[in-house]
């Protein structure tokens, strides 16, 4: 098992990095943790990972306050949504994880994502839940209000968004 003070070093650097003043670790600490859950039903092909709500739940809040910032730029319904598609796509997503690193503050049960052998790789591909995931932590921990301007402010200073 990856040691809990481990866990909490690298997510206070993760915290860092994104510029983001944590006040309950809890919360990246889950967003982050990716373990395979395996649940009846769900078919050879479907997997579960512990943080998957937390990617739901981070992506909504996304839609929600790319939406509204385009909203009060004066776009029109079609404006956002064209706007909104390219800005929330899977492959810019994944680059901006690219980007900055995330990944590699990435976890399972026994191995950061840098340093899993093969075998065990904390799971990344085209489309990445971590920074939704992040999204998710940064609502829980700090609410709406302060999600929205942290959401805006790292999309900007990544020149995803433009003032």
């Amino acid at each position: 098992m990856v040691d809990d003070k481990i866990i909490t070093s690298k997510m206070k650097e993760l915290a860092n990095l994104i510029n983001y003043e944590l006040n309950d670790i809890s919360f990246i600490k889950k967003a982050m943790h990716c373990q395979i859950i395996h649940k009846i039903g769900d078919g050879k092909n479907r997997k579960n990972y512990t943080n998957d709500s937390y990617a739901t739940l981070g992506d909504a809040i996304l839609k929600f306050v790319l939406t509204e910032y385009l909203f009060d730029k004066g776009c029109d319904k079609a404006e956002i949504t064209q706007k909104k598609q390219t800005l929330e796509d899977n492959s810019t997503l994944f680059n901006l994880c690219n980007e900055c690193g995330i990944f590699r503050y990435a976890y399972n049960d026994f191995y950061f994502s840098d340093d899993a052998p093969l075998e065990n790789q904390v799971p990344h591909s085209k489309h990445d839940v971590y920074i939704e995931a992040i999204i998710a932590a940064i609502y829980k921990d700090k609410g709406l209000d302060y999600c929205k301007k942290w959401i805006i402010s790292f999309f900007q200073r990544h020149s995803i968004l433009f003032d």
